[in-house]
């Protein structure tokens, strides 16, 4: 009998271990799944900058509708059909043509220009000098743009007094980030998580990388 009941045992372990590793296969992929959850969401949780309520995209020239921003530069709205052209600007961009370029994924720098708050030549030029060799670097920067902002910096639910101390501004579709010196990691680190990444980005054109 103790030999019949050793040969039902040895019998039944191939069973035994197939449902085993069937078990430890579904529990792998299922901690995979988790893990890629969590990554994607604490990516989500700490992207830089602060996130400011979408204001919708409609075209006034189609819609009607009043461009009303919601924080200073804009980053989403109502907003012109043209766009500005990407690259450096020595002049402000009007607000409505910015927050097109953000709608097709634009990541725009702006500063206060030397006069103002005492701003020097040298940040502007730090800027400039940043985005023309990030541009032309690689063509997927091709949808930078710095340009002077002599209007107050504001962000939503934030005190204005410190939005006052703040030289540098930079924007995507939906969020803001303001700066009080030139901070290259930080530009960076917003630009690679906001450029082209606009709700219509779209396929760049060559004329855009001119």
């Amino acid at each position: 009998m103790a030999k019949r009941t050793n040969r039902r045992r040895s019998a039944l372990r191939p069973q035994q271990v197939r449902r085993w590793l069937k078990r430890l296969a579904i529990l792998l992929v299922v901690a995979a799944i988790g893990y890629g959850l969590l990554s994607l969401l604490g990516a989500w949780v700490n992207r830089p900058g602060y996130a400011v309520p979408d204001q919708g995209r409609g075209h006034k020239e189609d819609t009607n509708c009043t461009y009303r921003p919601n924080s200073s530069p804009p980053t989403s709205g109502c907003h012109s059909r043209g766009q500005a052209a990407y690259g450096v600007h020595e002049e402000p961009i009007p607000g409505e043509l910015q927050v097109h370029n953000l709608e097709h994924g634009a990541v725009i720098i702006q500063y206060r220009p030397s006069g103002i708050i005492g701003v020097g030549d040298a940040l502007a030029e730090d800027l400039r000098s940043l985005v023309n060799h990030m541009r032309g670097q690689d063509q997927r920067y091709c949808r930078l743009i710095v340009a002077p902002y002599p209007i107050p910096f504001a962000q939503p639910n934030r005190p204005a007094e410190e939005s006052a101390q703040k030289v540098i501004a930079l924007t995507a579709w939906g969020r803001i980030d303001l700066l009080e010196e030139y901070d290259e990691a930080r530009i960076r680190k917003f630009i690679d998580a906001f450029i082209n990444r606009g709700p219509e980005s779209g396929q760049l054109s060559a004329a855009e990388c001119q």
